[in-house]
Order: structure tokens, then sequence, then C-alpha cells
């Protein structure tokens, strides 16, 4: 980030991060305080989507994020680790569960068992996911909690 910075090419709180899967898990990981706390340049919040959580009970997030989980996603493996980040920090965490939904939704054309993981894209979940993920970048009108759709 401090290179785009520094040559001008963006500015900290214009720059999000995105991630899928473990991908998720990143971008989640560079929202904590503990990862972030040395460096001058900070992202402005993160998106992810079908992350796993275990292992972040003692996270104390730097800023915000989403979290957009299928209630059904076998990769994740426990969902309410995921709700129970909200619950602890000052920045805005917010969990967006889809019920019904399993890990890949947002893949058109995922139809498959992949790892012993059910994957099967859901329209649904993936318009509201972006949707939601445009009108943030919009607006940086991060709030917490956990909404079920």
């Amino acid at each position: 980030m401090g290179y785009v910075v520094e040559k001008k090419l963006a500015k900290p709180d214009d720059v999000f991060v995105v991630g899928r899967s473990n991908g998720a898990l990143t971008a989640i990981m560079i929202a904590e305080n503990y990862e972030v706390r040395n460096h001058q340049y900070r992202f402005a919040g993160s998106f992810a989507i079908s992350p796993t959580c275990l292992g972040l009970e003692k996270s104390v997030f730097a800023a915000p994020f989403i979290v957009f989980v299928g209630d059904k996603d076998d990769a994740v493996v426990d969902v309410k680790a995921c709700e129970a980040l909200h619950e602890k920090t000052e920045s805005p965490v917010r969990v967006i569960e889809f019920k019904g939904v399993t890990h890949g939704y947002e893949d058109e054309g995922a139809n498959s068992v992949f790892h012993g993981w059910r994957m099967k894209y859901d329209p649904k979940a993936e318009k509201y996911t972006m949707e939601t993920i445009f009108d943030l970048l919009k607006s940086k009108d991060f709030k917490s909690g956990i909404e079920s759709r």
C-alpha cells in the first residue's frame, strides 16, 4: 500500500480489500490491529466472502469489514465463530449470513463437491454481496451486526 500511496496512485481511505475463501481470511487479517499496528498506511476496510473465522477469537480490529457467509458452507466450519467477531471490537464488523447457501455461492456455474465441500452458485446471494460491496465503497458507512438473509 505504501508504494501506491507514495506514488499518489491511491489514498489509504479509498483502498479496500476483497477476498474469497482463504483470501477472505487474509482480508480479515489485514483489518486486525496486531497485523497493521506498525504500518504507516492502512486499508479503509475489507470484504470477506466465505472465510473461516476460527482462530480469530482474540483479535481486535483496526479497520471495518464485512463477512459474507452461507449457513450451509462446509468449508467455513463454524459460522458462529464469524458471528462472534462483531461483539468485541471498536471497528464495525458485520456478518451477513445467507440461509441455505454453500461455499462458492458467487461462482457462476459452481455445482459440485470440492475437497468434501458442497459448492453451488446462488444468484441472489451473489447479487446481494456485490450490491452491498459497491454501496459501501461509495458510502463507507460500515455498521456492526449480524444480518440473516
